[in-house]
């Protein structure tokens, strides 16, 4: 695994661990309730479709997971030694989802040897 795609698995699960929290409590109605009453104290007009760019957030976040959880479930699978270990990594990874994400990362892939074209 060449360390670019690495920094890139480092950086796409951290993300996540930051950013689906983040989006999911801003769109649960706070945000617009936030934006709405910043814009009008200073009688500044709403932008329209504010919610759109949240829940395009949010699509793009889900994405991003389920590429993750494939990605991490398939170097376990390929990459543990004993049969033990692998099914456990692969339940951590599916049952732990984003916070299990940065976990494996820096665990599992990151420590990795990088591999010569």
């Amino acid at each position: 695994m060449s360390k670019g795609f690495k920094v890139f698995l480092g950086i796409a699960s951290f993300y996540l661990l930051f950013s689906v929290p983040i989006a999911f409590i801003l769109t649960r109605g706070f945000l617009e309730q936030f934006f709405r009453l910043f814009f009008e104290i200073y009688h500044v007009h709403v932008p329209p479709g504010i919610e759109r760019v949240f829940d395009k957030v949010q699509l793009v976040n889900a994405y991003l997971a389920l590429l993750l959880l494939i990605l991490f479930v398939v170097h376990a699978y390929r990459h543990e030694q004993t049969t033990e270990q692998r099914w456990l990594w692969i339940a951590f990874i599916v049952l732990g989802l984003i916070l299990a994400f940065p976990v494996y990362w820096y665990l599992k892939i990151w420590p990795q040897p990088l591999e010569r074209a």
